[in-house]
């Protein structure tokens, strides 16, 4: 499943359905995909408002549900370091599209 959660194509592979909620907002995600209607008839996320996940509420093809719930989370920090790039000598970098 999480190679089918390509966030990059998501359209391609889910219909989406998105409600603002009083605490934040719930996907609906219904698979297009035939392999991904294999596994599962739909897939809901509900979201904060600091838009964190805290819960994921899976369908099964047989009506089975998985129902996952997340809590105390915490995001550390990431030094701007991380992000240095240091290519070594003799990489060629390129720009696409001029950017």
């Amino acid at each position: 499943i999480n190679s089918a959660l390509n966030l990059e194509n998501i359209e391609n592979s889910f219909q989406i359905n998105a409600t603002k909620t009083d605490k934040g907002y719930e996907l609906a995600l219904l698979p297009r995909t035939a392999s991904m209607k294999r596994v599962f008839q739909k897939l809901d996320l509900h979201i904060d408002d600091n838009l964190r996940v805290e819960r994921t509420d899976m369908l099964l093809l047989n009506g089975d549900r998985i129902v996952t719930t997340y809590s105390n989370q915490t995001r550390a920090e990431v030094p701007l370091s991380t992000f240095d790039f240091k290519p070594p000598p003799g990489t060629e970098v390129t720009t696409p599209l001029g950017q």
